[in-house]
């Protein structure tokens, strides 16, 4: 009988599609994953004799999937480099007692950073390779605020399952969501916000790298980087009516604040593409959000730059690699 023994676990490639696997540092304990080995692998071919498929052919493969976790100030920084690329570390803890600082920005780069996934599935372990992100979604919508990747991957295989002893878990309490606090205009509007998720997509296309000669994509390409928050506000005054009435942009910030360290979220130049404010009976009125993060100033590394979304991570973590 076969123990429940579901992890997640990843590493930068040195190379797209590496052959070389890279072991994951770290492993976090999964909420869920889609992340499969690649489907659709054959083709049939046409065929004007009778009425029975004949042949088949050998396509190209690639995969896509997600994995869903709990946010943690440690494991969050991983998918933050892997998402938007542009990444600095300052290292603070030595002798000064505080926590290490990770900055991240959106790059202008078509070109993504790779990595290679692991996911234990109780009597197996699978891994992808040439993984990229096509979204990013922090929802906080629960107790627990979660992550959801979206990747997409050039090929996929099996091997054996870790020990439990073996995985290298983060003993961390996840984020809750009374941690969790928010800013308009800077403004804190934390006591009106029933729901909020912050979706960063890279809109990577596998096609753009299949060629003749292999079966893998040789290189994924990404395109436009769409930065959307969904919120549900309790309605209790007309404050962002009027913005959204007078397509007025405003900034937003997002602070995560935890024992083990701070995730901060600077939105600076955002619009609200839709706001809605239905009544139902007697129920209490809310209402619903849909907002875009627009370019604008944000202090990155030292030095005033152009960005949709500006994050900074405190903990104790030395730098991603």
């Amino acid at each position: 009988m076969s123990k429940i023994l579901r992890y997640f676990g990843a590493a930068f490639e040195d190379e797209f599609n590496s052959s070389t696997l890279k072991e994951p540092q770290n492993h976090v304990d999964i909420a869920s994953s889609s992340l499969d080995i690649p489907q659709e692998r054959v083709s049939y071919v046409p065929s004007g004799i009778g009425r029975g498929t004949k042949k088949y052919v050998k396509t190209p493969i690639s995969g896509s999937g997600n994995v869903v976790h709990p946010v943690d100030i440690h494991s969050v920084g991983f998918w933050l480099k892997a998402t938007l690329m542009e990444y600095a570390y300052t290292e603070l803890t030595t002798g000064s007692g505080e926590l290490n600082k990770h900055e991240f920005i959106g790059t202008d780069d078509a070109m993504p950073i790779s990595f290679v996934s692991y996911v234990g599935k109780d009597i197996k372990e699978e891994y992808y390779t040439g993984c990229v992100v096509e979204s990013l979604e922090f929802s906080f919508s629960d107790n627990v605020v979660q992550i959801t990747a979206n990747v997409v991957y050039a090929d996929g295989s099996k091997r054996a399952l870790k020990a439990k002893e073996d995985l290298n878990l983060e003993d961390l309490f996840p984020i809750a969501m009374h941690e969790v606090t928010a800013k308009i205009n800077g403004i804190d509007k934390s006591r009106k916000i029933q729901e909020l998720t912050i979706t960063i997509s890279n809109n990577p296309s596998i096609e753009a790298g299949q060629t003749i000669g292999s079966r893998t994509t040789r290189r994924i390409v990404l395109g436009e980087r769409t930065v959307n928050i969904s919120a549900t506000y309790y309605y209790e005054d007309d404050e962002e009516t009027e913005l959204f009435e007078n397509e007025q942009t405003f900034s937003l910030e997002v602070d995560f604040v935890s024992g083990e360290g701070t995730l901060h979220f600077e939105f600076p130049n955002c619009i609200y593409e839709g706001l809605t404010t239905p009544v139902s009976g007697r129920d209490s009125i809310t209402q619903s959000a849909t907002i875009r993060a627009l370019e604008g100033s944000v202090n990155y590394n030292g030095t005033q730059v152009q960005s949709d979304i500006y994050a900074v991570l405190n903990n104790a973590k030395g730098e991603i690699l």
